[in-house]
This record gives C-alpha cells, structure tokens and sequence, in this order.
C-alpha cells in the first residue's frame, strides 16, 4: 500500500460554539430581574458585568422603543458559530401568602 495519512476535511473539526458559565448566566439573569422597571439600566449593569467574559462581541435590547428583552451575543474567534443568549424584561411575580381568617 501507499503512505497515504489521514485523510483531513472540515468534518473531522470539534466546533464548539462559546457559551458563558450558568453562575454568569443566573447573574446576569439577577440583575435583569432586579431592574426590569429601567430596561436602560438593566442593560448598562448587565454590560458592566459582562466585561470580563471572553466571547462577548455584543449586549442590546431587541427594540429600543418598548424593549422586551435583552440579547448577549457571544462570537468565539477561533470558529464561525455564534451563541445569543436573552432575558425577558419582566419582574417576577409575587404570591401572597395565604391567611386563614
């Protein structure tokens, strides 16, 4: 037989598409909670966090006139895949106890 090798294609490549760490995620999803009165503060607090992350290319609200959500996209540079993360602009809703009257 010949000496031929491996064959090599871009088949044979692991992409794996960056993604943020779940503690990272419930922060961010903290604070969104936390300020989702002030959509524009939520989305500035939750830039400010996210400057130590490492494939963040973008943070926004999905409108800027009534914004509903905000939407992290993470781009890794070593792969084309991209990952987008959102949370809901929505504050949690509270159950009152019940009382026995």
């Amino acid at each position: 037989m010949s000496g031929f090798g491996k064959v090599i294609s871009l088949n044979d490549e692991a992409i794996e598409s960056p993604k943020i760490r779940r503690d990272q995620w419930r922060k961010c999803q903290n604070i969104i909670r936390a300020n989702s009165q002030f959509p524009i503060v939520a989305l500035g607090l939750v830039r400010d966090y996210a400057k130590g992350f490492q494939f963040v290319k973008s943070i926004l609200l999905d409108s800027e006139e009534n914004p509903t959500e905000v939407q992290m996209v993470l781009k890794s540079d070593q792969s084309k895949m991209s990952m987008m993360y959102t949370w809901k602009l929505q504050a949690p809703t509270l159950l009152e106890t019940p009382t026995l009257d």
